[in-house]
């Protein structure tokens, strides 16, 4: 290998083995193959790609669905006061936890 380029033109591996041949002024009987091989390896793009979306459109239409539920029901008020907790009994404490902690406020 003589050269490799990525991005500008690469030198050719005849014009090495042209200066190598003028170098060497013996004739052969034998002919050599060239170990040179010029190869080119072309990678073309696609272009016709979608860009692939990263929140689907289920998820969008979800979101903005609650979100719009939440607005308007922000400025709506509850019909009638209602306790929720009304019917429901204190637990029953065996210890104080106020002492067990001894957090007090002062």
């Amino acid at each position: 290998m003589v050269d490799l380029a990525f991005f500008s033109k690469a030198e050719s591996c005849m014009e090495t083995a042209q200066k190598k041949d003028n170098n060497s002024k013996q004739c052969t009987t034998i002919q050599e193959k060239d170990c040179c091989d010029n190869k080119t390896i072309l990678k073309e793009g696609d272009d016709t790609f979608k860009k692939a979306n990263t929140i689907s459109e289920i998820e969008t239409l979800v979101f903005l669905n609650n979100f719009v539920y939440s607005y308007i029901n922000l400025f709506e008020g509850l019909e009638k006061n209602t306790v929720s907790f009304k019917a429901y009994r204190p637990p029953l404490l065996s210890t104080d936890l106020v002492i067990l902690n001894e957090s007090f406020l002062i």
